[in-house]
Formats: C-alpha cells, structure tokens, sequence
C-alpha cells in the first residue's frame, strides 16, 4: 500500500504522517527506495525472469517507487506528492491512495503568526496588517498551485489542532476501508455516470439494472422518448411550466421506468441502482407492489380456471419482493481525473 499526502499551505500534514509512521507501522517511501536502489538485485525479488528484464535507467523516481511497491505490496508506505506528474503516475496503480491534509484558516493564521514571532517579537500594529496581507497572498498562491491535487484527493482529513486520539480514530477509519471499489459503489457510480446523459431539465436520475451480482443489462435516465425532441431544448410543456395541471401531462419518462422498459423480462431477479431521493424509490416499490398484486390475482384466477379443467398441478410463482437499501459509500471517493496530456509530436 502506497499513500501519497498532499496539503494546503501552513496544514499540520507533518502530524499525520508522524502518526502514520508510529502507529500504523508506515515507512517513509522514499526513504526505503533508496535503500532499495542500493541492494543488488538478486534481494531485491525472488523473481529471476523479473531480473532477467532489461532495465530502464531513465525511469522517474515515481516509477521505480511503484515498482517497489509493488514488489512488496504487503508492506506500507508514505510519501509526499509534490506534483501533478508525479501524482498522475500514482494514480495509475491500485495500491495507492491519496490523502490530503488541511486545516481551518484560523488555526493556518495561528500557525503562520508563531512562525513570525519567532523572527520578530517586536512587531508594529502596521507591520502587522502588511503581514496580514501578506498571508492572504501566500494562501491564494497555494490555492492556485495545489487546487487540483487536493480536489483529486481519495479522502481529507483535517487537522484543526486535534488531540492525537481524535486524529487516529480518523486516519483508522480511512485505512480500514478496502482499496478496490465495493461492488455496491460500483454500480452506484455507474448510476451516477448514466445520470450525466439525462436530457430532463427538472430532474437529472440515472439507474442501472444488475443480473446475478455482476452483469449490467439496461442503463436508463430520465428523459423524453426517442425520436422526440430533448426535454432541455424546450420540448416538454410541463418541465417548461406551460401547463400547469399537473405533471400527468409530462412526457418525460423516468429512469426506472426506461430501465425496465429496456430489460423487459430480463429485469426478474435483477437489483437496481438508482441516484433518485430515497421519497422518490418508496412510490417505485408502490407501484410494483400494485403491479405484483395484480399479476397474482391474474395468476390465481388462471390456476383456478386450470384445476377445474384438469387434475394436474400447477404452480406459478409471482415475485413480489423488494427491498430498499440506501446506499452508503465505503470506498474512496470516485472521481474521473483528468488524464495526462501527450506532448505534442
């Protein structure tokens, strides 16, 4: 496992990664790589066609840092990430996980102004605002550097002059969840993706249909049907707000129902994944319920109709279970980061 830190300007990170190196046995990971560097090859692996390789001795310091990682995948590392080249690397392998480290502006002011009383104890209240300006200048500066590795950070963890138990707990939690997705914030965020292509100005829902655990079979978003104009282009009178009935008048078709148009049949036995509010999934069980009622007064009519004609039994089996499961994340927060740009040929 490799963590990478990154933080805001003045942020107490050197605190997290004490805290992860003396209580969650982490190595300082560049530290170990030039231990690595200098060890012949033969301990290095136990892998003699890795060995056998030719090796690039152009490879960035991150490279050579993941391979060693890799190589020793059971062990912990930290490192600072300083750049968004070094971080694009990072990214690539499933072993890391970026955390950023940031704190409240009042405790970074604090910071700032013990560091400046150390160089002067003898300050005036004008020298002071140019200093206060000065902060403000260095906080912007940082903003504009480090805006993009902090938003690209798979958790965050504040500081805020914390007592170290509090902080622990925070940094355990993180460790304990799983590295690679859960199957349930998969689907979730495949859900999300699907949301992006709703084409409704009132709503924008996404939901996925799954078969046996792991096969998506339908996607669908809410939307106008096909072959009619988009809903945001003006098409629908009652996302408009021209008609005012009521929204029986709607054209918009919602994402379940697309889905399950989509699946037809296939959808029994499937679980879906819907980005819609909770309120909104109770009236969905609703009206499957109604349907599912009224599919076992079908079927027992018919069952009726079949024993009065002959001796033989039938069974039908109407599946009228469903359940609502809100869906609570515990993985790494997903985000589609950008991809590193190719130099110009």
């Amino acid at each position: 496992m490799l963590i990478g830190i990154t933080h805001t300007v003045l942020s107490n990170k050197d605190d997290v990664i004490k805290l992860l190196k003396n209580e969650f046995e982490f190595k300082d990971g560049k530290t170990e790589l030039t231990k690595w560097n200098a060890k012949p090859k033969d301990e290095k692996t136990e892998l003699t066609k890795w060995n056998a390789k030719p090796k690039d001795e152009n490879k960035s310091t991150s490279k050579l840092l993941l391979e060693m990682v890799k190589m020793n995948y059971k062990t912990k590392y930290v490192i600072e990430v300083e750049t968004e080249e070094e971080l694009y690397e990072y990214k690539q392998c499933t072993l890391f996980l970026l955390l950023a480290v940031d704190d409240a502006l009042s405790a970074r002011y604090e910071s700032w102004m013990k560091d400046n009383r150390k160089k002067d104890n003898n300050q005036k209240e004008s020298e002071k605002k140019i200093k206060v300006s000065e902060f403000t200048q260095k906080i912007d500066n940082d903003n504009k550097k480090n805006h993009k590795m902090m938003s690209m950070a798979d958790f965050t963890v504040s500081t805020d002059n914390k007592p170290n138990d509090e902080l622990y707990q925070e940094i355990s939690e993180i460790l304990g969840k799983p590295l690679r997705s859960l199957k349930e914030d998969y689907f979730m965020y495949l859900a999300e993706v699907t949301a992006s292509r709703t084409n409704c100005m009132s709503r924008k829902v996404g939901c996925i249909l799954v078969k046996d655990d792991y096969r998506v079979i339908a996607t669908g978003y809410n939307g106008t049907p096909t072959n009619i104009g988009n809903c945001i282009d003006g098409r629908c009178d009652c996302c408009k707000g021209i008609k005012e009935e009521g929204r029986d008048n709607c054209i918009c078709i919602h994402a379940e129902e697309n889905v399950l148009l989509i699946a037809g049949r296939e959808a029994e036995g499937c679980t879906l994944y819907c980005t819609t509010r909770y309120k909104d999934l109770e009236k969905v069980v609703e009206l499957f319920e109604e349907a599912n009622k009224k599919a076992s007064e079908k079927a027992n009519k018919a069952k009726e109709e079949a024993e009065n004609k002959t001796k033989d039994k039938l069974e039908y089996t109407v599946n009228g279970e469903m359940s609502l499961i809100p869906h609570k994340p515990q993985t790494k927060r997903f985000e589609l980061y950008p991809l590193k740009k190719q130099a110009a040929k």
